[in-house]
């Protein structure tokens, strides 16, 4: 009997949960505010890694558009870093030069995407994945 009722509310809540990790992520792909506030350092992390993530997908579906309007998003999300609240002190210059660059990467490929240059697209891929990953929180 209490083995049925744990499944029947396992059952009910995984698509729950499931349907509020979906829009937390589609949510990492929309645009934040020009005048948005300062946002947490390690919000803008997960973001980051997510549009990341969301672009190799894009890539590998040949959704060019996506990708062009992710890499969008994902320059934007790069260009918050510097402002970002709780950045480690102790890494804030790297910080700094790696949000940069992932801002130039990510300009890079929105127009290698609007190119549909797949060799391009993929080399640009591998250095945005490598930024992202030096942005982590642990060094």
């Amino acid at each position: 009997m209490h083995r049925t009722l744990i499944r029947s509310a396992a059952g009910l809540l995984l698509p729950c949960f499931l349907g509020c990790q979906a829009i937390q992520e589609s949510q990492n792909l929309v645009p934040l505010p020009e005048n948005a506030p300062p946002q947490p350092y390690r919000d803008l992390v997960v973001r980051a890694r997510f549009q990341a993530s969301a672009a190799n997908e894009s890539f590998y579906a040949n959704k060019w558009t996506e990708l062009e309007e992710t890499a969008k998003v994902l320059g934007q999300t790069a260009g918050m870093v510097t402002k970002a609240t709780g950045v480690p002190a102790a890494r804030e210059k790297e910080i700094t030069v790696a949000s940069g660059q992932l801002a130039q990467k990510a300009g890079s490929l929105r127009s290698l995407a609007a190119a549909r240059d797949e060799k391009g697209v993929n080399a640009c891929m591998q250095e945005i994945n490598a930024l992202v990953r030096t942005l982590r929180l642990e060094p």
